[in-house]
């Protein structure tokens, strides 16, 4: 279960990158325009980290709520739990490891379109039509 926890998570990392990097090219107009109008690169470059920050806490908050739901509906309605004396376990160590390292790979996934972000020059973003 945990090599499927961890392949999960290293999926849920690759396509915040990848909605990143995406955003970064739908977004390329509105950005030139910004960096024209005198925004600087790294205020670009920190709004999308704060973007894929947002988009990461949702990710961990929603996760987690619907997964300890999710096992709790399973133990008090299956048969295979009848025989268990006391509560609801749930370890919250291991919710906390797995909230903190989504937490910390979610600003490494989005750092090189961050990056490109920045980089925009604003006189191409304008000129050039996709």
């Amino acid at each position: 279960m945990q090599g499927f926890l961890a392949l999960g998570l290293g999926v849920v990392i690759t396509g915040l990158g990848v909605v990143m990097v995406r955003a970064v090219r739908a977004r390329r107009r509105t950005i030139g325009i910004l960096r024209a109008l005198g925004f600087r690169a790294r205020t670009v470059r920190r709004s999308f980290l704060w973007e894929s920050t947002f988009v990461a806490v949702e990710g961990i908050v929603l996760g987690s709520l619907l997964g300890v739901l999710t096992t709790w509906l399973m133990y008090r309605s299956s048969a295979a739990f009848a025989g268990l004396d006391g509560g609801f376990p749930v370890a919250w160590g291991s919710i906390g490891v797995l909230a903190a390292a989504t937490f910390g790979a979610s600003p490494l996934a989005t750092l090189g379109p961050a990056r490109r972000a920045a980089a925009i020059r604003p006189a191409r973003a304008v000129r050039v039509s996709d």
